[in-house]
């Protein structure tokens, strides 16, 4: 009699866990219409909602790894950091059948995200993480590439890369056993005045970025550590040295003012790449990257500069510029491409007809035809063939297209906001600048979690201090 009476009774609590099945996924589904509509804020609350559940274990995990991606498209990198370190803590050893869905995904998006906040070591060591443990993947091959370009070959013996910079006047150029000893006689000075004029002084016998870095981080003001970068710059072989001037500044205008200057020491595309990633500012990277396109000599070069940049407006500046090295219409389909907006598309691909129906014996009107675009077809119709963001037939109202599954595509990084809240959070962490840092903040910054979990802990040194009469 008991077991009869117990039968109906499991039997109701088997439909109930399956009904919370059959409901996580029905939200899961609900959650992903709506960050294909680009609600971002709302997605990000359903797919936290989802990943609390416990009935169905693989909709839970595909919930969190897309809170990490909302995360990014919000912008809220280091909220997406916490994100995805907490899914591959939990699932990238974890025994699930031999499912490793989402997981190199998750690893190359945690490394894109590292980038994204200037965490260029550990954006490596996932990177490396993902090739090794999913050669397999895709994203193995997506991990690899990024590692090319984050990690150069070293330069092997010969002349470093780079303008020789010319002789500087005053005192033949020493070794590092002189600039040490510049810093002792500085650093024994009876006044910060005379101690940061010594160093100033001493800028004369440095050789190289390196020695130059050396003496900026001895002085004792903020002008004069600014001042030695600045007139520095001449001195650096290569634009890794110039990157390491820039970050050994003080202040974020004479770091942007470094990466300016440090742009005639680079000599290909990737170099002006990595010295804009450098710069404090969206204004400065891109400044950056439009003093590179003299450089290229080829459109792929040009194309690579334009996806770096800080806004699209100088995406599609860059892309414009580069239209004289196009040389086939191929090319002028990449380079029309990597364009932002239809507007500069079509005024790429306008330029690029001029020039190529314009070289005799050029075969000119071959591969536009692939897109549906003629040469010498400028009629609505070819235009409306562009990729760019267009309107509906008839309705006139915008086309909704699904979100890419890179978190990353059409995205221009804040790097503004970056340098704001890492600035703030390192003031914190080492409890120097940080009324500085903290004026520097923006109201909207307050709402990122990082920016909220450091005032927390800036607060309760505050208080701790009060306690012990500080």
């Amino acid at each position: 009699m008991a077991l009869r009476k117990l039968a109906p009774v499991s039997l109701i609590l088997g439909l109930i866990l399956l009904s919370s099945v059959s409901f996580a996924s029905m939200q899961l589904q609900q959650a992903k219409q709506v960050c294909d509509q680009g609600n971002f804020s709302q997605a990000l609350a359903l797919f936290t909602t989802v990943s609390m559940q416990d009935p169905e274990p693989l909709a839970v995990k595909e919930a969190r790894y897309y809170i990490g991606f909302c995360k990014v498209r919000l912008q809220d990198y280091w909220g997406a950091i916490a994100a995805y370190e907490d899914f591959l803590r939990q699932y990238e050893n974890a025994n699930m059948g031999d499912n490793f869905a989402f997981i190199p995904d998750a690893m190359y998006v945690l490394g894109r995200t590292y980038e994204q906040v200037n965490n260029i070591p550990q954006a490596i060591s996932v990177y490396q993480r993902c090739a090794y443990k999913f050669a397999s993947s895709e994203f193995c091959a997506k991990s690899r590439e990024r590692l090319g370009l984050l990690t150069p070959p070293v330069p092997g013996p010969g002349p470093m890369p780079g303008p020789m910079p010319g002789p500087m006047p005053g005192p033949m150029p020493g070794g590092d056993q002189v600039i040490d000893d510049i810093i002792r006689m500085a650093k024994s000075s009876p006044t910060y005045a005379q101690q940061d004029e010594i160093l100033l002084s001493g800028l004369n016998r440095a050789q190289n970025g390196t020695q130059v870095l050396k003496l900026a981080q001895a002085a004792s003001s903020n002008a004069t550590t600014d001042e030695i970068c600045l007139r520095g710059v001449v001195k650096c072989y290569g634009v890794n040295e110039v990157i390491a001037l820039a970050k050994g500044t003080a202040t974020y205008a004479n770091q942007d003012q470094v990466c300016i200057q440090g742009a005639s020491r680079c000599m290909s595309p990737d170099d002006f790449i990595l010295l804009a990633r450098a710069a404090a500012s969206n204004g400065a990277t891109d400044q950056v990257l439009s003093m590179g396109v003299a450089r290229c000599t080829m459109v792929d070069e040009v194309i690579r500069l334009a996806k770096a940049t800080a806004t699209y407006a100088k995406q599609d500046e860059i892309c414009i510029m580069g239209v004289r090295l196009v040389r086939t219409f191929d090319e002028a389909t990449r380079l029309a491409g990597a364009t932002a907006s239809s507007g500069a598309e079509q005024q790429v691909l306008d330029e690029a007809r001029k020039i190529l129906l314009g070289t005799p014996g050029y075969p000119g009107g071959m591969n536009l035809a692939a897109r549906g675009i003629n040469p010498g077809d400028d009629t609505p119709a070819a235009k409306a063939k562009s990729n760019k963001p267009q309107t509906a037939p008839k309705t006139g109202k915008p086309i909704v297209k699904k979100a890419s599954d890179n978190p990353f595509e059409n995205q221009k990084v804040d790097k503004d906001l970056v340098t704001r809240v890492n600035g703030f959070i390192q003031a914190v962490a080492t409890m120097k600048n940080v009324d500085e840092r903290r004026k520097a903040l923006k109201p909207t910054d307050l709402s990122i979690d990082a920016v909220k979990n450091a005032m927390k802990t800036l607060d309760d040194k505050n208080k701790f201090d009060k306690l012990q009469g500080k």
